[in-house]
């Protein structure tokens, strides 16, 4: 739920070089060296602050979920109770209310003071719920100033009725439940029991899978079936169909769902980002037993699975007859002097913005997540709309956002996580706002408000970048490619300390057609490439090529799987994952061609952030299209040389490296394996490449005799 910012591509720049490691690959003399290179010295400032400022915490494996108190929400009183307690934000301690369910008959026998919430201050209310059971449905009556009542949905609550949910703790088939709260009994004997631990993806690399639930199984076999029996049997049949290994098996170490927490009802993937119950699992697609079970098979699989938090605007409608969310739901609740509790400004989704300038809102949303996460052991998050919680004050052009409480809230969040999950992956969807401080790590020993870091660790901030892709990916003549724009936005997050950038080809919003006018949006771009005249083996090429980019590039990549099965249309209209594209040789060679990259760079720390250096660009040749990375694990010295070519084949290419050692061919694009010609792998016929000298330089020089026209290749040493 963005929007594309293109920037100008600047002037064409000729083959550049940049500084070098020595022979020494010792981490403090690299940076002692760069500092006496005059080449390299702006470069080793930057360099210096941004390890000041985004280097991972060394700590962070350890949670301390013991010390978390949600302020709101249902609980059991302890184990042999039959009595819960429930508490609710209000800002309204002039209101009545009252707990609505069976066993009072919604009502019909309530009792004015067993049944009563009270005010506690003047920000909550709380009150003891008799006869507590698992899958209780229960509402709140409110009761205003003037005697107005209404019965309404508890916004803190762990689960809401769906179709499939009512189903099942009913036994009553309804296509339209009554949409009521849910409370359920994570403690119960028959409950599932996670036993795997969240994933640290400090000192990795990040490959992560951008999926919707069900579209990801939706057209999966197993188990002499097609997808799940039904929507809510998502979570179970992701948990156990195999497609958990499938992911695996394509180098994948991290999922990201679209959001699921609880949304308005509907198919379309964008109604994932229309939630109004923040503290809740999305029981369309199962039970909360189904979704911690299906986390679990991840978690032992290695691959984390983040959350996409979406704090930055809820609906204040939706749904159709009883279920409509407008009387019910979190616009309903007002202040004691008549405004919105949680906010009414109007974003341009049509949605309400959240009011981060009520503190107890603030600590709502955060808890909403904490609450996810500590619940279901996610190994992070990605929080949505970023720009739109700043800019809610107008901050967005204020570098220092004093007093924004757009921001006071994100750090609440990052700070928040850092404290009770450091090992936790904390991204934030970042395109126009300055996030420095945003990134910056949070120091547990320093007061935790806006002079402290916000403890996020990962941005998007593409900018030049996707114009780069948007405009080279179906640039039709080669020549015409600019590599500037990629080497700006590339060098340009040292100078601003956001060195922890993340890029991809396409994502959900690019490829549903969300940020119109850019020439790489609305499609997948399998359909870009055809519709710009390209034939399929040129279109395989490209995506290998461009797809790539990512994964030398940065320190995290992150793709949609529909990009690796070269999948046609749009995800507006095809979310679901084509499996069965699998069977197509040239799709099979493309995919196995990304599994292979992805378990080469997501299991070598050379390529991990803490590894990721001003100069990880190494040489770029505007002449003939080529760019080349270099990344090195400064703990074993080992090194790996990235070359991609959007130009035409060249042979004989001479690339420049750091020292002696020489050189073997760890992947090639265009070998055979990947539906390529293997001529590199045949001109080489098994040997290394040995550098040569060049000159009084440290500096030394290979040959690749044979560099295909839009491929990509990667050097290790021995």
């Amino acid at each position: 739920m963005v929007w594309l910012r293109l920037l100008s591509s600047a002037a064409v720049i000729s083959f550049v070089s940049f500084p070098l490691l020595a022979e020494n690959l010792d981490r403090t003399d690299y940076v002692k060296a760069l500092q006496t290179n005059p080449h390299g010295q702006q470069l080793s400032q930057s360099y210096e602050a941004a390890n000041t400022l985004l280097l991972v915490e060394s700590e962070a494996t350890q949670t301390h979920w013991d010390q978390f108190t949600p302020q709101v929400g249902l609980h059991s009183n302890g184990p042999g109770s039959q009595n819960g307690t429930i508490k609710v934000l209000t800002e309204n301690p002039n209101l009545q209310i009252y707990f609505l369910a069976d066993f009072n008959r919604w009502g019909l026998d309530l009792d004015p003071v067993l049944d009563a919430l009270r005010p506690v201050d003047n920000s909550y209310f709380v009150g003891t719920v008799r006869e507590l059971s698992h899958g209780m449905q229960y509402r709140l009556l409110v009761v205003d100033e003037k005697g107005n009542a209404k019965q309404v949905l508890d916004p803190a609550a762990e689960l809401f009725t769906s179709t499939g949910l009512s189903e099942r703790l009913t036994g009553i088939s309804d296509p339209s439940p009554a949409l009521n709260s849910v409370y359920w009994d994570f403690d119960r004997p028959d409950a599932y029991r996670m036993t795997s631990s969240p994933i640290d993806l400090h000192g990795v690399t990040p490959v992560i899978a951008e999926v919707e639930a069900y579209g990801l199984v939706s057209q999966w076999k197993a188990n002499h079936q097609v997808g799940p029996a039904a929507l809510s049997d998502t979570y179970h049949f992701i948990a156990t169909s195999g497609v958990i290994t499938q992911l695996k098996t394509m180098g994948y170490n991290a999922v990201e769902f679209l959001p699921f927490t609880m949304a308005v009802d509907g198919g379309d993937w964008k109604f994932h980002y229309l939630n109004w119950g923040p503290f809740a699992l999305d029981s369309h697609y199962g039970t909360p037993d189904d979704f911690a079970q299906m986390v679990d098979n991840f978690n032992r699989e290695g691959i984390a699975v983040l959350m996409d938090a979406v704090p930055g605007h809820y609906p204040s409608h939706g749904n159709q007859g009883i279920r409509e969310l407008r009387d019910i739901s979190l616009a309903t609740w007002k202040k004691s002097d008549g405004s919105s509790l949680f906010g009414d400004a109007p974003t341009i989704w049509g949605t309400n913005r959240f009011d981060y300038s009520t503190k107890t809102v603030r600590t709502f949303l955060t808890e909403g997540i904490l609450t996810m996460i500590r619940r279901y052991r996610l190994s992070g998050f990605r929080l949505d709309n970023v720009d739109g919680i700043v800019g809610a004050e107008n901050g967005i052009n204020n570098p220092d956002y004093t007093n924004n409480s757009g921001l006071k809230f994100l750090f609440d969040v990052g700070q928040s996580m850092h404290r009770y999950q450091p090992s936790a992956f904390r991204l934030g969807e970042v395109y126009g706002a300055n996030p420095t401080r945003l990134i910056a790590p949070f120091e547990p020993s320093q007061p935790a408000d806006l002079s402290n870091g916000g403890g996020f660790e990962w941005e998007y901030h593409v900018g030049v970048y996707f114009d780069f892709m948007a405009h080279a990916l179906l640039e039709t003549k080669t020549d015409q490619i600019n590599l500037q724009p990629l080497v700006k936005t590339l060098k340009s997050r040292w100078a601003s300390g956001q060195v922890a950038s993340m890029s991809y080809l396409t994502n959900h919003d690019l490829a549903g057609g969300v940020w119109p006018g850019s020439p790489a949006s609305g499609a997948f771009p399998a359909t870009l490439l055809k519709n710009a005249g390209f034939t399929e083996q040129q279109s395989l090429r490209r995506i290998k090529a461009f797809g790539t980019l990512p994964f030398f590039a940065t320190a995290a990549s992150r793709d949609l799987p529909q990009v690796r099965l070269a999948q046609s249309g749009d995800f507006n209209q095809q979310s679901a994952i084509e499996w069965d594209r699998l069977k197509s040789p040239g799709v099979k060679a493309l995919n196995t061609y990304f599994s292979a990259l992805s378990k080469i760079v997501g299991g070598e720390q050379a390529f991990a952030l803490q590894n990721y250096t001003p100069d990880t660009i190494r040489q770029v040749d505007d002449s003939r299209k080529i760019i080349s990375f270099r990344h090195i694990n400064f703990a074993t010295s080992k090194a790996y040389y990235g070359v991609i070519n959007f130009g035409k084949t060249v042979r004989n290419y001479a690339l420049t490296v750091d020292d002696g050692r020489p050189l073997l061919l760890s992947l090639d694009s265009e070998a055979k394996e990947f539906g390529g010609h293997g001529h590199l792998a045949k001109g080489l016929a098994g040997t290394t490449m040995k550098p040569s000298k060049l000159g009084s330089s440290l500096e030394r020089s290979i040959r690749i005799p044979y560099l295909e026209g839009m491929s990509s290749i990667l050097l290790e040493t021995e």
